[in-house]
């Protein structure tokens, strides 16, 4: 999650987390697979506009299928639903509220648990601020009000 979440938003001093990863029994190939899902979310946004402008070459659906082919190369070993969950925390660091909304849907779809997504979010606060983690709860909860997704919490 750490790796991905430093790839993203472009934390350069991040290197000691990875250093610490290693340390904590994580393979380099599990930070690669880390890294490679971040960078292959970033694919996210030209698809999107593919989608947006050039709808007769790329359909929706056909862009959710050649997304989501993307993402499953580029996890490698990291389970589905948590590259998923790892998204989610990668598009609200970047505020991207259309990929957090579109990988808060599949993140569930693979059987994530909202704790885990919270959990997940709760890393935003070091890096990026509480007013991110505030902003990415927020179009959560406007993705379970539109039914997409269960609410990140009940009354």
């Amino acid at each position: 999650m750490w790796t991905a979440l430093v790839t993203a938003t472009r934390e350069e001093v991040g290197r000691i987390h990875l250093q610490r990863g290693i340390d904590a029994g994580l393979t380099p190939e599990d930070l690669t697979d880390a890294i490679a899902l971040a960078a292959a979310g970033e694919a996210y946004s030209a698809i999107e506009f593919a989608t947006n402008h050039w709808q007769d070459w790329m359909s929706r659906n056909n862009a959710s299928e050649h997304y989501g082919s993307i993402i499953a190369s580029a996890r490698g070993s990291i389970e589905a639903y948590l590259a998923e969950v790892i998204l989610v925390v990668c598009f609200a660091a970047r505020h991207v509220p259309d990929g957090l909304r579109f990988h808060l849907r599949r993140a569930f779809e693979q059987g994530a648990t909202q704790g885990q997504i919270a959990e997940g979010l709760s890393y935003l606060i070091m890096p990026c601020g509480a007013n991110t983690l505030i902003e990415a709860v927020d179009v959560w909860l406007e993705a379970a009000e539109a039914g997409e997704c269960p609410p990140p919490f009940t009354d």
